[in-house]
């Protein structure tokens, strides 16, 4: 988590664009962080936190955000691309702000609580980006900070008779949501509050993974003084019937272990001297997290399973062996137009596994070969670690992907996955928050559709309302360049990604030769650390209605081509763009666009 010391004082300046003056007025705003938040919960020795450099607070919805330059107790920076304003709204890191209300004395935000943590340890010491918020005036200038979350702390036990390591950890909560978009109320007089009744309906969610980078938990030899590692993980305030936790073990030597699951034991008040909260001793009943609380959960390992004890997992290979494996599937059949994944419901049980494959004669009414272990005419797709396998079949025109798996994970790299497929006219990813294929692992997407010549619609179903959006948890992707490149066929498209780590160049002719794409909405993308567009709408020659409403092309470096061809003027009409007002200036100036559009312009 980025650090703060608690009682200092930072000074970040912020240089004030004005238009009536030649030179830029500096606004000077004091950042402290509030004595009663525990902004830094991870350090065992309990050294207060302090600001690490680069960090980034949003102040007042800029698209750029403030960054604070240094570790040191009184720091000077002077940063452009702030209006000056009665009073001045702050949220940190500036990464979780997804929409902020009009600067006030009380003002609106809408943060995000990323269901899919990663766990850094740095020097012994724990990294997680605690969400804070502060208010000021202009007359007083000083941000004080408080938290907007909570903390679990996961102090896992090891009753085994051997060392091992956790890769994963899972937590699902039962009556009360731990991650997803919520709002937020900051005041320039009081406590931030976070309205849990007002979760997106998109943004909910009761499932929250934590990826651990291999940390060892040793056994415990004196049973008077077991000894506890602490996970600590970010949460929004919550009230939960109760939690179950989950862990994925591996080896010392790095090979898998298994599974272990329990549901939440919660320690008594004394067994931590930072703990708080409704902790009153060992109990299976209702979790309580108040908002700037720790609250302290045992989770004993003394059973390990081979079998995913809730979740059933199973691994995709990687996006270029899959795509091999695909063409050389289909063949020189023209018939082939569609590419299912199912997904399975049934009980888990062992036989399920992949080391037990052969013991059982049908998947979804289909008759194995026992003796070669598979039907005639599959292909394996799962990595050889993979709990379960997952096959790839001719089902009529269309290639099923198939698995007891409940959960089919992809890889973190899914580029070419489905690239240069020409029959293929529609790929269903039959996907809800408790089933089938996840993307949460996965850092590249490029060229994953590219070539797909006749491909018309990609749908997921994500939520309750079946909605036809093409939804893909992208956390973790940092890559999407020329992900669509030549669908020419797509005509219409809505994309729920989430894009805050795609840097650089990784949208490079992502929509590129979508010639008939008509109607194109990417209002989730943000764009606050890309620095190369080119080609991104290249030759959209149909595009009528594009929505880039949160792009943030102040970094952009690279432009060429970006919109050329994106409007053909004298057959199809004008185009109307919705985006905010330096994104229009950006587009008219060195793209290609075509000048004659209507603007949809948006704060």
């Amino acid at each position: 988590m980025k650090k703060l010391f608690l009682l200092f004082a930072l000074l970040a300046g912020i240089a004030v664009m004005t238009g009536c003056k030649k030179d830029q007025d500096v606004v000077t705003l004091q950042a402290v962080v509030d004595q009663d938040t525990k902004a830094y919960f991870g350090n065992s020795d309990r050294t207060l936190p302090y600001w690490d450099e680069g960090d980034e607070v949003n102040v007042n919805g800029t698209d750029k955000p403030l960054t604070f330059p240094g570790n040191t107790i009184t720091t000077i920076a002077t940063i452009a691309g702030v209006d000056a304003s009665d009073y001045y709204c702050a949220i940190y890191p500036a990464s979780v702000v997804k929409k902020m209300g009009n600067p006030g004395a009380t003002t609106t935000a809408t943060i995000y609580f990323d269901p899919h943590q990663q766990y850094i340890w740095e020097n012994n010491r724990q990294r997680v980006n605690m969400p804070m918020g502060a208010v000021t005036s202009n007359d007083d200038k000083t941000l004080i900070f408080k938290n907007l979350c909570s903390i679990l702390r996961l102090k896992v036990k090891n009753t085994l008779a051997t060392d091992f390591l956790v890769k994963k950890l899972t937590v699902t909560s039962f009556g009360g949501y731990i991650s997803g978009h919520f709002d937020v109320s900051l005041s320039a007089s009081g406590n931030p509050v976070i309205n849990a009744s007002s979760l997106n309906s998109t943004g909910e969610d009761n499932t929250l993974t934590v990826y651990v980078p291999n940390k060892e938990i040793p056994r415990t030899t004196d049973s008077e003084h077991p000894i506890f590692v602490d996970f600590d993980i970010v949460v929004p305030p919550f009230n939960a019937e109760y939690l179950i936790l989950e862990a994925e073990l591996l080896n010392t030597d790095g090979s898998f272990f298994g599974y272990t699951s329990d549901t939440v034991a919660m320690a008594p008040a004394n067994f931590d001297p930072e703990v708080s909260g409704s902790v009153t001793g060992h109990t299976s009943g209702p979790v309580s997290v108040p908002v700037n609380k720790i609250v302290t959960l045992q989770f004993g390992v003394n059973n390990v399973t081979d079998d995913v004890i809730k979740y059933d997992y199973g691994y995709l290979v990687r996006g270029p062996l899959f795509n091999q494996r695909i063409r050389d599937l289909i063949g020189d059949r023209t018939d082939i137009t569609s590419i299912k994944f199912n997904r399975h419901t049934g009980a888990l049980v062992a036989e399920h596994l992949y080391t037990n494959w052969g013991t059982f004669e049908t998947i979804a009414g289909v008759t194995y070969d026992t003796v070669n272990n598979h039907p005639e005419g599959w292909v394996e797709v799962q990595t050889s670690d993979s709990p379960h396998k997952i096959w790839a079949y001719i089902d009529g025109a269309t290639v099923t992907i198939n698995s007891w798996a409940a959960f089919i994970y992809a890889n973190t790299d899914c580029s070419e996955m489905f690239k240069n497929l020409p029959t293929i006219q529609t790929i269903q990813w039959n996907t809800t928050r408790d089933y089938g294929f996840q993307t949460e692992d996965v850092t590249d997407m490029s060229y994953m559709f590219a070539g797909d010549t006749s491909l018309t619609t990609i749908t997921s179903v994500y939520d309750e309302n079946n909605t036809q959006d093409l939804y893909f948890n992208t956390t973790n992707v940092t890559n999407m360049a020329h992900m669509f490149d030549s669908c020419i066929h797509l005509q219409n498209l809505k994309l729920s990604f989430n894009t805050h780590n795609v840097n650089g160049a990784g949208m490079v002719a992502m929509f590129k030769d979508c010639y008939k794409l008509g109607t194109l909405d990417i209002s989730s993308f943000t764009t606050d650390r890309i620095t190369d567009m080119t080609k991104l709408f290249y030759n959209c020659g149909k595009m009528a209605d594009l929505n880039i409403s949160h792009f943030n092309t102040a970094n952009v470096v690279t432009k060429t081509d970006m919109c050329t061809g994106l409007h053909n003027l004298n057959q199809y009409g004008i185009t109307t763009i919705t985006c905010k007002q330096p994104v229009k200036e950006f587009l008219l100036n060195g793209t290609g666009l075509n000048t004659n559009v209507t603007w949809n312009i948006v704060q």
